[in-house]
Parts: C-alpha cells; structure tokens; sequence
C-alpha cells in the first residue's frame, strides 16, 4: 500500500481529512513525510490527535507508545539544541512541546502541559517560535 492509500484509510478518514494535492515521485508514488495540502482545521486535528496521545472521538488512531516515542527528541537539530527532532516531529523543549513543521510558515505546535495546540500557515520575517513564545505561551499560562 502506497504512502497516501495508509495514510487515508488509518489516519485521514477516521479524523475526517482530505489531504487533496499529494508530490508524487517520478514513478507516481505519494511522499510519505509531506507534499500534500491540508487546511489549518486539518492541521489542528492532527496535533489535537497527538495531544490526546492518539485518541480521536474514543478511538485509538494512533497507537500511544508511537506518539511518545515519535514525539521524543532522538537528535539535536541546532547548534544550539533549541530544537530537538523525533520521528517527523520536531521537539521543542524549552516550551514543552513538539512541532510538525512544513514550508513557508506551516506549522502545527502542541503543547500538552498547557493543552494547546497552534496552527499556523504564514510565514514571516520573525521566527514564529519566537512569537509564539513572546505572545501566545504568555497569554495563556497562569498568573
């Protein structure tokens, strides 16, 4: 089974996605870790699956242990070990959390201590981590 067929019958359906445009190889074969169109709703799914470490709508989608194992830094990624990287998650200790990062300002960050999860789908010139870290993690922790 293709990469797009698993990942619509396993994952997509069940949460309701429809993942439309999806890079194939030169043989026609989908990617497996990126290349497709998702909308910011969709995004958010995604992390919300992975905050509830797998569940969705009372059903194991995902299996736990391959959320905390895919969501665990296995290498540093910076030389300044900011961000660590999993299993296509990268970690970001420093907030807690883990991120999905794609191209041009695509991100999905979840924060479980917090229980939050951010989409964004712009770029800018500022790193989106920085602020997210200056407004969004301030704006929502306890006082």
């Amino acid at each position: 089974m293709n990469p797009r067929d698993f990942a619509e019958k396993n994952l997509f359906q069940p949460l309701g996605i429809s993942a439309g445009y999806w890079m194939t190889d030169p043989d026609g074969t989908p990617y497996g870790a990126g290349g497709f169109n998702l909308t910011p709703r969709d995004m958010a799914k995604l992390g919300y699956l992975y905050l509830r470490n797998g569940q969705w709508d009372g059903q194991q989608i995902v299996s736990s242990e391959w959320v905390e194992t895919s969501t665990r830094s296995h290498a540093d990624v910076d030389v300044n070990a900011h961000f660590g990287y999993g299993y296509h998650w990268f970690t970001v200790p420093e907030m807690g959390g883990y991120a999905a990062v794609g191209g041009g300002g695509q991100i999905i960050l979840v924060i479980p201590e917090s229980g939050m999860v951010i989409v964004t789908t712009a770029k800018t010139e500022e790193s989106l981590f920085e602020l997210f870290d200056k407004y969004i993690l301030p704006a929502v922790q306890e006082e």
